[in-house]
Formats: C-alpha cells, sequence, structure tokens
C-alpha cells in the first residue's frame, strides 16, 4: 500500500497472488508513490476521470494520455482504465475513443466495462 493523492491523501493496492501482480491506484493522479506502487506490474488498473486537457486537475484525476504515460513510465504488462468521468464519458463510444488514444502511448491498454475479464 502507498499513500496516494485525491484533492486528500489517498491509498493504492498491490495485490500479488500466484507470482502476478495487480496494482489499483484507485481515484488519483499520477504521484511518485503510484511509480514506486505500479513499477513492473502484470495489471493496472487506474482511473481516467478526465478527457484530455492541458488543465491540471486540482482533485487529482488524469485524462488517457496521462494513464497511459503513466503505465508506460512504470513498465507495466497492461493498463485497465476505469473511473470514466460520468458528466464527460457519457457513451461507451467515448470511452472506447479514449482507448484508441491511449493506446497510442500504451498499446496493451484496455478500458474498464461491465463484465470484463482478463487472463494474463
Amino acid at each position: 500500500m502507498r499513500k496516494l493523492f485525491h484533492g486528500f491523501d489517498n491509498h493504492g493496492f498491490k495485490v500479488i497472488l500466484e507470482g502476478k501482480s495487480v496494482v489499483y491506484s484507485g481515484d488519483t493522479k499520477i504521484v511518485p508513490n503510484g511509480l514506486l506502487l505500479a513499477s513492473g506490474a502484470d495489471l493496472l488498473i487506474h482511473e481516467c476521470s478526465n478527457i484530455v486537457s492541458p488543465n491540471p486537475d486540482a482533485w487529482g484525476h488524469t485524462d488517457p494520455i496521462q494513464t497511459a504515460q503513466f503505465a508506460k513510465d512504470a513498465n507495466v504488462k497492461q493498463l485497465v482504465m476505469t473511473h470514466f468521468g460520468a458528466s464527460l464519458y457519457d457513451t461507451l463510444e467515448k470511452r472506447k475513443e479514449t482507448e484508441k488514444k491511449a493506446r497510442k502511448i500504451f498499446p496493451n491498454t484496455v478500458v474498464a466495462t461491465d463484465g470484463l475479464v482478463l487472463e494474463f
């Protein structure tokens, strides 16, 4: 567990089971502790609440470009983006467009959807 940030302190978690590591960052912006936590993980689950914007989010949300770059910097094997802002991503099509943007930076990216099953 590492301390992260979301308008106030927040936490991310790493679970290692049968030699595989899963990191859940929760609702947080990119911070150094997040990179320490996610480094080399088999699977990173990270929020992507914002659309691409040059303006920083005071609450600590990320956009697809930031999330994908974080996955690349952390050298994870797979990224699942989740926690989409409901007012910004009101259709599955908008989320899939975000997936395309993220894949330009980190190809092994998927958008979380109901019923998603991953094998790794």
